[in-house]
């Protein structure tokens, strides 16, 4: 009873941590951002739209975390996903891609907070005429969301649809425009529409010099898989889950080897009487009964009742017999 009181303790312990693992590899953190910059710069160093993500992400996410962003899929694939150190250092971050309908899945192992993307992007063209539409397709939550745009050299009617409230001159003599945005929750979507009109085909990084930026250092190689990162709660989750399944097994092996022990320590059956050829049982010859008297022991003392050798006492008035050499012959 004590074994299968315990057996039953271990199954009920596993049974109880095997759904409080679940909710908490559950309840892991999502990703989510506190600052997203969005650049697009046109016609910058190729004749395409360069877009640019400077993000950092929350300080209770923890790292490293993998992070996964949607480009479209006409970019092609990012031309750079990066993290910065302390020191404002680019290090290239291992990632893969994985194409999703009309997107391209970046999925990326950071292990700081603070992180860069590029890719290009095509634009529309229709003679001096150019046009490029940026959809954030609400992967994260962002606390706070900047868009700039920087003006190509010797465009002129630029529009902003919706428009940006900010506009100065850059230190590259171009126009900067800025939209602070603000917060957005995950799976709400921004688009922006530009438009501009550029009588020429020169780059702009070809009339100044470009502006001075931190280039990634060499890091693990871009192609290379992100292999899976696993943070504090999922080791807990995982942990929680294998102390689980550890007691349903022990319980169960000390659950069968009870069993065996039982079955193997049960004593057997007494043999049955073997019967005779006609199938009845034999039975035991009577002894010969030997008077009390005949066995000399004497008489009681008291009431005269025959006794045994061997007796102590009178069975018949429980007086104590006396000694054998002295009992009434």
């Amino acid at each position: 009873m004590r074994r299968q009181t315990v057996i039953l303790t271990l199954l009920l312990i596993g049974g109880m941590l095997i759904p409080q693992a679940a909710l908490a590899w559950a309840q892991l953190p999502s990703v989510s951002l506190v600052s997203l910059i969005v650049e697009l710069w046109p016609e910058y160093d190729r004749s395409s739209m360069l877009v640019i993500y400077r993000g950092r992400l929350a300080d209770e996410v923890t790292l490293p975390i993998t992070v996964e962003l949607r480009i479209p899929a006409d970019a092609g694939g990012p031309t750079a996903v990066a993290v910065a150190n302390e020191r404002g250092e680019l290090l290239n971050a291992p990632y893969e891609t994985e194409p999703v309908g009309d997107w391209l899945l970046i999925r990326a192992t950071m292990d700081q907070p603070a992180f860069q993307v590029e890719y290009y992007a095509p634009l529309e063209r229709q003679g001096d005429e150019r046009r490029y539409t940026f959809t954030w397709p609400g992967d994260y939550p962002i606390q706070e969301m900047v868009l700039v745009f920087k003006e190509p050299l010797s465009a002129t009617n630029v529009t902003l649809t919706p428009p940006f409230p900010e506009a100065a001159p850059g230190p590259e003599g171009v126009t900067i425009h800025r939209w602070q945005v603000g917060s957005l929750q995950a799976d709400e979507t921004l688009q922006v529409t530009v438009a501009y009109q550029k009588p020429d085909d020169r780059l702009t990084i070809s009339a100044m010099p470009p502006p001075v930026q931190s280039e990634p250092v060499a890091g693990p190689s871009s192609s290379t898989p992100s292999s899976q990162r696993i943070s504090v709660r999922s080791i807990l989750g995982a942990a929680l889950i294998g102390v689980a399944v550890i007691l349903i097994v022990v319980g169960g092996i000390w659950w069968v080897w009870t069993q065996r022990t039982m079955a193997t320590a049960a004593p057997s059956p007494p043999p049955r009487p073997r019967r005779s050829s006609r199938g009845r049982r034999r039975k035991a010859p009577a002894l010969p009964r030997t008077s009390v008297s005949d066995q000399g022991g004497g008489f009681c003392h008291q009431c005269g009742t025959p006794l045994a050798v061997e007796d102590r006492f009178c069975p018949r008035c429980g007086t104590r017999a006396k000694p054998l050499d002295q009992r009434v012959s």
